[in-house]
């Protein structure tokens, strides 16, 4: 399941502008559609875990692939969203409500790091799947944000797992390993509120155990100025750094 209903709650509050302000979630699913291009066939059935706005499934339409994509989100609000796209389920990721070998791939952009029973989700995913389809799973690994995680910050981020530990849950979950990727990438930010400012715009700001508006103006202002004095960038504003972690995998015929 995931984290706490307050995840879900605030990602239905932000599914109406989720999409003006994702623009990392776009540049990653993108890496998710590559593959999906690659290894789908055409008319595959595909289930999108965490489909978030139906975005996957739009972009698929909009290329011309003739792909059926099944929708599944925790976030009431995004699964509104994301019915004007294709059929939409509400539902958890370590329980999917299909039948076994009910679809040949599954798709996930972002979602795995919000849900606390990753193996379970595996193995519901591996399930799902028939003989020889494919998983494409992207989410974020432990080098997310290390510049504030660094500080030790009052913020206290959500742990992230260690990109080695998908590996082996995903062999745990009978699964194949066709590729991964997990890369770390730094990107600049106007500044450390800035930052904080993209998760709230998302609805992603349940990341913070203790938002920044629940910090003593104090507290605020010396993290801030610890964040910028050791992570400005070269052309102004600050550096935070993510981690992307890309799962290709395959369940082994029978």
């Amino acid at each position: 399941m995931i984290h706490s209903p307050t995840v879900q709650e605030n990602f239905s509050r932000a599914a109406a502008r989720y999409d003006a302000h994702a623009l990392l979630q776009k540049r990653w699913r993108a890496r998710v559609m590559a593959h999906a291009l690659a290894l789908l066939p055409e008319r595959a059935r595909v289930l999108d875990v965490g489909c978030g706005t139906g975005a996957f499934a739009a972009e698929a339409r909009e290329i011309g692939m003739q792909w059926r994509v099944l929708g599944l989100d925790a976030a009431n609000g995004m699964c509104r969203i994301a019915a004007q796209q294709c059929p939409t389920l509400q539902g958890d990721a370590a329980c999917l409500p299909l039948a076994s070998g009910a679809v040949d791939a599954v798709v996930s952009s972002l979602c795995l790091q919000w849900v606390s029973d990753v193996p379970a989700a595996l193995r519901e995913i591996h399930r799902a799947l028939v003989p020889g389809g494919y998983a494409l799973l992207m989410t974020l690994g432990a080098e997310t944000l290390r510049e504030l995680r660094a500080l030790d910050s009052a913020l206290r981020l959500l742990p992230m797992r260690e990109a080695g530990t998908y590996r082996e849950e995903a062999q745990a979950a009978g699964f194949e390993i066709v590729a991964m990727d997990a890369p770390v990438e730094p990107y600049c930010y106007e500044s450390l509120s800035g930052l904080l400012r993209s998760f709230r715009q998302i609805g992603a700001h349940a990341a913070f155990t203790a938002p920044a508006q629940r910090l003593r103006p104090s507290q605020y202002h010396a993290l801030a100025d610890a964040y910028h004095a050791a992570h400005a960038h070269a052309q102004g504003g600050v550096v935070a750094s993510w981690q992307p972690v890309l799962l290709i995998l395959q369940k082994a015929l029978a």
